[in-house]
Order: C-alpha cells, then structure tokens, then sequence
C-alpha cells in the first residue's frame, strides 16, 4: 500500500518539479536537486563534514508548511552530513550570507516512506534556505590534549581523572549520558517539530537527532562487559596459584 501511495504521489508531484525547474536561474543537477539562489553570499563554503548554522522554511509542493526554524525564531545548528541528501548537496552550493531555495525530490528527501504524518510517501519538498554561518568545532579539552598541568613534570603528558569525570564532586555536575551531550550538535530544531532535514535512513531520525548519538547505547566511559569478564578471570587464576 505505502509503495502504490509514493508511486502514486511521485506520477502527481513530477509536473510541479518540471515547473521548478524551469523557473529564472533555476540550477537541476544529476541527483534531481532543483537549486535557485535568491540571494548571493560572500563568505565561505561549506564542505560537507562541516557544522553550519542556518534559518530554513519547509513547504510541500501545496505550499502546506510543515517545518521552520524561520517561523520558531531560532536557527538550527547541524552537521551537514547529519541530514537528508537533497540539503548535503545544496548547501555545499552556497556561501555563508546567502539565501536559495531547493527543491528535493523524493529520491534524495524521504524516499518512499515519507515522514508521516505531515509528509506523504514519495513527496516532494521545498525549502527556503539562508546559510548563517560555518560553525568552529571544539576545541578538545585540556587534559585530552596532554596539555602539562600545574604540579605535574615537566613534558609528562597528564591522565585525565576519569573517576573524577564520571562521579564529580559532591553536589557538582555529573557528565551527560551520550544523548544529552550529543545536542551539542544540533540546535534550534522544537522537539515537537518534524525532523524535515535528518536523514530518513537514520534509527534516531523519528527524534530529531543524528544516528552517531545512540552508538552502541553506550556512555563514552564504559567498557566493554567482555574485558571486565578477563580481568575478573585472570584475578581468579592469581589467586589459585598463591594458594598452591
């Protein structure tokens, strides 16, 4: 049913995607991207393992909206090789202060699936786009970098404390699980809007957040139950030989 209703809705959505393409200025590349600057920028370009910062607003081919950090009043923070193809490619076409609209089709926005309820399977989409900034990364912290410390010797790399990041002091901060720290990657996306510009494929994509930050469900200090298990089985032969 959900593949004769993306058929269905692709057969429908192709003489709106001619149109676009067809309009002033309007760039169509071989992945079936539609790109028309509005706007031209003059700062730098993205590359696709770059984080930027940008205000969007998302139509379908009906003009319905469906997302729009525009209309939120907050621009989204992302990885661009965080989000759906169709953005990967366009944004990468823009320099920072610039604004274009891009038109996705199904192909390289969420396939055959959809995003329901909002979008259809095999839907077109459009968007207004206006590229903010390239983010910096962070900078690591102090004790990652081996930078020297206060007290210690001189050209001794320093071990961070991982007890103490893990506890912290009485009272203190205690270190966010994966998922908390993980929004550090992206921002200005309403939990209650629909995730337009993450990747369909992505196992997390139904929450708004990229897949690298439920790896494994892991927090960033655990170990692997299997090397608990052979520490524990070399302490129990230890002990057997000294009694011997």
């Amino acid at each position: 049913m959900p593949k004769s209703a993306a058929e269905a809705e692709k057969k429908d959505a192709q003489s709106f995607l001619d149109k676009m393409a067809k309009e002033k200025g309007a760039q169509k590349t071989e992945s079936g991207l539609i790109f028309i600057e509005m706007a031209p920028g003059s700062g730098a370009t993205p590359q696709a393992t770059d984080t930027v910062k940008v205000n969007y607003h998302g139509t379908l081919r009906d003009g319905t909206v469906f997302d729009s950090s525009r209309d939120r009043g907050t621009p989204a923070t992302f990885p661009l090789n965080r989000v759906i193809p169709c953005w990967t490619e366009a944004v990468q076409k823009m320099k920072v202060g610039g604004k274009a609209k891009i038109v996705c089709p199904s192909s390289i926005a969420y396939g055959d699936r959809g995003a329901p309820p909002k979008i259809k399977p095999g839907a077109p989409l459009v968007f207004e786009v206006e590229l903010l900034s390239i983010e910096k990364p962070a900078a690591p912290p102090a004790a990652a970098r081996g930078v020297h410390q206060p007290g210690g010797q001189a050209g001794q790399r320093s071990k961070p404390n991982h007890t103490s990041q893990r506890r912290g002091p009485p009272g203190g901060p205690r270190q966010a699980p994966r998922e908390q720290s993980c929004q550090s990657t992206v921002s200005g996306i309403s939990p209650n809007a629909i995730p337009s510009i993450w990747r369909w494929s992505s196992p997390t994509a139904a929450s708004g957040a990229p897949a690298s930050c439920s790896r494994r469900g892991q927090s960033p200090g655990a170990r692997p139950a299997r090397a608990g298990l052979a520490r524990a089985t070399a302490s129990r032969r230890v002990c057997r030989t000294t009694r011997r």
